[in-house]
């Protein structure tokens, strides 16, 4: 499928013709850095209806920015029920639900009552800066680096020539959560107990919509946070070990396109299933959202 219409302004959907009443839609949800935005998209993949709301960050501190979840959790349940709304349908014809998030904005939470422990810390914020500095310049760094370009050298495997390369950096989860670690008692509690969770935006925003019923990620978010290994394919034991994460506190990660489970009844007085979740894709980029026999294609416009 081809040719996609371009993203019509918030507010201003596209304008088509009266929908079947038994025609299916998929729902495309975008949580960018400062718009939450929402398209109910038709099997064609044209836009019948849309709903945008503005994401406010919090600067508690010299460097430190945050989102409020509370307040993103009743916007993120607002834009959907406005778009559904504007495209003059009802909530028993969506099929599906993709969402797209931005990257390396995460959250920490009890895993047995849902309650977060912290604002959601973003991906700009830099109270980890001192963190990364040390880290870089730290003599297991610079081990690490060396040994792996001589095992590079004998080997030529890419896998030791990305490791020799690599340093920390504020936009990496990595550091932050260490930071949250270090200086959260309620946190450190909690992972004593085996009972933290932790998750980037998508990986939360999974979570309240099945009522806590699903944990888990995408492998293009796990790539964002510095603690993934992109050639085995999972979590890093060597960087969490390094950093004193616990895997036990990371969530399983899925394909991009994968069935996540289904939004809990109670929310929007029916069961949809939630098909997509990955990393915020940038300008004008198309993603492929499959449900039951049929597809659409989601078109996302960057959120800055």
């Amino acid at each position: 499928m081809s040719g996609l219409p371009s993203v019509p302004e918030p507010g201003r959907p596209e304008q088509c013709s009266p929908a079947s009443p038994r025609a299916g839609f998929v729902l495309g949800l975008d949580v960018g850095s400062s718009m939450i935005r929402c398209h109910v998209y038709d099997h064609a993949g044209r836009i019948r209806g849309s709903s945008a709301q503005k994401i406010e960050s919090l600067y508690p501190q010299f460097g430190w920015v945050e989102i409020d979840p509370d307040v993103l959790w009743l916007q993120f349940v607002a834009v959907i029920k406005e778009s559904v709304k504007a495209a003059g349908i009802e909530m028993n014809q969506i099929v599906g639900l993709g969402i797209s998030t931005q990257r390396a904005t995460f959250i920490t939470w009890n895993k047995k009552t849902g309650n977060h422990f912290h604002n959601f810390i973003s991906w700009q914020d830099l109270r980890a800066i001192e963190l990364v500095k040390s880290w870089n310049s730290s003599f297991i760094m610079k081990l690490i680096h060396s040994s792996c370009r001589m095992l590079h050298f004998f080997t030529r495997s890419k896998r030791f020539l990305a490791a020799s390369l690599f340093t920390f950096t504020t936009q990496h989860v990595s550091l932050r959560l260490t930071w949250v670690l270090q200086n959260l008692v309620e946190v450190q509690k909690a992972i004593e107990e085996e009972n933290c969770c932790f998750g980037t935006l998508d990986t939360w925003l999974l979570h309240k919509l099945t009522k806590g019923s699903e944990f888990a990620t995408d492998f293009s978010n796990a790539s964002t946070t510095g603690l993934f290994d992109p050639y085995e394919m999972c979590w890093s034991g060597l960087i969490t070990s390094l950093l004193s994460i616990p895997l036990s506190i990371l969530p399983p990660v899925k394909d991009t396109s994968y069935n996540f489970g289904s939004v809990n009844e109670e929310l929007f007085g029916v069961p949809i299933p939630i098909m997509a979740l990955l990393k915020h894709p940038g300008y004008n980029k198309k993603y492929s959202l499959h449900f039951g026999k049929g597809s659409a294609e989601l078109f996302f416009r960057r959120s800055t």
